[in-house]
């Protein structure tokens, strides 16, 4: 009877061994099937953020394109407008002085600029359009000199 018992006690114990080991097992794959679904995510969530800096770098491009379009348009309009008036109305021969204002993130700026500052801000925008020119060859040197 002894002996029978014994039997009964071990085959318990290895039957609960089994048991704890496919609760192991289980668990184990789980753990396996929840870490490749984060991982999933991750990678979906990284091609994400890459496509939206994509539109977005291509947006600012844009922006900054438009912006330097206004900028010099508006100068050469204003150094136009200055060397169009005409002598004999006096009143308007003062008035042509080139008024500019700008205004930013950071400051506002009035101020009254002879045709000589005209000039070198002609000389600067050539000099920054074809600095981009260069830029946009390299379009991996545009994305750092923005960050």
């Amino acid at each position: 009877m002894v002996k029978g018992i014994n039997n009964s006690l071990v085959e318990l114990t290895i039957e609960k061994v089994f048991d704890m080991r496919k609760e192991v097992l289980d668990r184990q794959k789980n753990l396996e099937k929840s870490h490749l679904e984060v991982v999933e995510k991750l990678r979906l969530c990284d091609e994400k953020i890459e496509n939206l800096s994509k539109v977005l770098l291509s947006k600012l491009d844009k922006i900054f394109e438009s912006l330097k379009l206004n900028v010099s348009s508006k100068m050469e309009d204003n150094a136009v407008s200055a060397f169009i008036t005409s002598p004999a109305d006096s009143t308007q021969h003062k008035e042509s002085k080139e008024m500019f204002s700008a205004s930013g993130k950071y400051f506002v700026l009035k101020h009254t600029f002879n045709n000589n500052f005209l000039s070198l801000c002609r000389q600067q925008v050539e000099k920054d359009n074809s600095q981009m020119t260069i830029n946009e060859d390299n379009p991996q040197m545009t994305q750092e000199s923005r960050t």
